[in-house]
């Protein structure tokens, strides 16, 4: 069966949890949230969701940004943010969907502007976020998967003890940390 969709029919925006609408094309400052960040993060699981427990992209950030220096910790904390309107979109996909990747830059190039973040991921968030993945990799098993970051260059985070948060403490750690390195709060 070939299902035929008019260009156009779809809305170029998507409704919020807070109830506003986020346009893809016309992205206003105002329909960003930190609400609304907060609650997708924590409901999108890492690794396109194959794991076997929920792990949030929101606990995945507050980790993150206790890798980093003091005064990289917020961007740190915010540097996934653009895939609470984006969604988390595997790396080999996004590769292939240069459309997506260059909506996901506009995304995040408007919540970075909004928050007075650098415009582009300093480098030292970047080292956290693969030191991040190859911890990830190890608790979860996933040696077998994508290019793992070589440890010698990304060694891995120590979270002996670590505890998954359900999505409702990701949410509520990812504000709390937000509220503590926030500049502008």
């Amino acid at each position: 069966m070939h299902v035929q969709v008019k260009q156009g029919s779809a809305p170029d925006w998507i409704l919020t949890h807070s109830g506003k609408r986020f346009s893809f094309q016309d992205i206003n400052p105002d329909a960003i949230n930190i609400e609304d960040i907060a609650t997708a993060l924590s409901n999108i699981c890492r690794f396109t969701g194959h794991l076997d427990q929920h792990y949030s992209v929101a606990q995945h950030c507050v980790l993150v940004s206790h890798l980093v220096e003091p005064h990289l910790a917020f961007e740190a904390l915010m540097h996934d943010a653009s895939e609470a309107y984006c969604g988390d979109v595997s790396s080999p996909l996004k590769a292939r969907l240069p459309d997506y990747r260059e909506i996901e830059g506009r995304v995040d190039r408007a919540i970075r502007a909004k928050y007075g973040l650098p415009l582009v991921e300093s480098p030292e968030v970047k080292v956290a976020d693969l030191r991040m993945l190859a911890t990830e990799m190890s608790m979860f098993g996933r040696h077998g998967a994508q290019a793992f970051p070589d440890p010698a260059k990304y060694p891995p985070a120590d979270l002996m003890g670590l505890r998954l948060l359900p999505t409702e403490e990701a949410r509520v750690a990812f504000l709390q940390r937000f509220e503590l390195l926030y500049p502008g709060g």
